[in-house]
């Protein structure tokens, strides 16, 4: 199936994260210590549709992905967009568009406004102008460099250690 060209709504917006003094029913999180400890300008966000959402079906999570201990990615949700923006937005997820978002700034945790808060950035793509993908991270292409090296390290280890081997049965005589 063809996605279409057409973007629903704006392309290009910055808008705030709603719900992010909830609970994360996902993590079992409280979302404020999530934004706390996880999230800062830059952060990589994406946007999942929640068709059987029992409160309104054009609803759009917006979750964030943070690799864990040995290497597993644990993913949170940090709220959802507007009832405005969730409704095209919807509507662009189905169709198959792609979209990139991220952070702009963790507002708030002052006294006098204690809750955080969430500014973000969304970019969706029409078909002609798909952004590539990595299908590799940073972190993973050091993890693979790192665990070619431990081969060959080992498999040295192992020629060096047969050939003190062959000279030490060389030099018995046997």
């Amino acid at each position: 199936m063809a996605k279409p060209s057409r973007v629903w709504g704006q392309d290009d917006f910055k808008t705030k994260i709603h719900g992010v003094t909830h609970l994360d029913t996902h993590s079992g999180l409280n979302r404020q210590e999530i934004i706390r400890r996880f999230v800062k300008p830059g952060t990589r966000l994406w946007l999942r549709s929640e068709p059987d959402n029992p409160v309104d079906p054009n609803t759009v999570a917006i979750w964030m992905d943070r690799e864990g201990s040995l290497g597993r990615v644990k993913s949170y949700k940090l709220g959802y967009l507007s009832r405005e923006r969730a409704q095209d937005m919807a509507r662009n997820l189905e169709e198959g568009h792609s979209t990139a978002a991220w952070v702009l700034a963790v507002t708030g945790g002052r006294e006098g406004k204690e809750t955080l808060g969430v500014n973000i950035r969304v970019r969706v793509f029409a078909d002609e102008e798909q952004p590539r993908r990595r299908k590799w991270g940073r972190r993973k292409v050091v993890v693979a460099v790192v665990l070619v090296l431990l081969v060959v390290c080992l498999c040295l280890a192992i020629l060096t250690a047969e050939g003190a081997l062959a000279s030490a049965v060389m030099g018995t005589g046997l």
